[in-house]
């Protein structure tokens, strides 16, 4: 279980990045890893990386809105929470807590 785990969480995401270095789900769990850790700069590269599809899923839209008021964008921040929130309104992860 990863749950809480981040260190963990991030050994399981980056071992996977190394063999899909462009799956969109390895690297949003790379980037909430990074995230929960307070690593921002490595949250966003692999959000970037994440994004290329212009995903509309919520927990990468979540990340990203966290990650963004975390370095110093408020604006964006909040509108990629605010997305995150109305493409899943019953999200509910380990990000959501930090909406509270």
């Amino acid at each position: 279980d990863l749950v809480g785990d981040y260190d963990k969480a991030l050994e399981y995401a980056l071992t996977e990045y190394k063999k899909r270095p462009e799956n969109i789900d390895v690297n949003k769990l790379a980037a909430i890893a990074y995230y929960k850790k307070g690593d921002y700069e490595n949250a966003q590269k692999h959000i970037e990386k994440a994004s290329v599809t212009n995903s509309k899923n919520g927990e990468l839209l979540l990340v990203t809105g966290l990650t963004a008021e975390k370095m110093g964008n408020k604006a964006n921040g909040q509108k990629s929470i605010k997305m995150a929130m109305k493409n899943n309104p019953y999200l509910s992860n380990c990000l959501t807590e930090e909406l509270k």
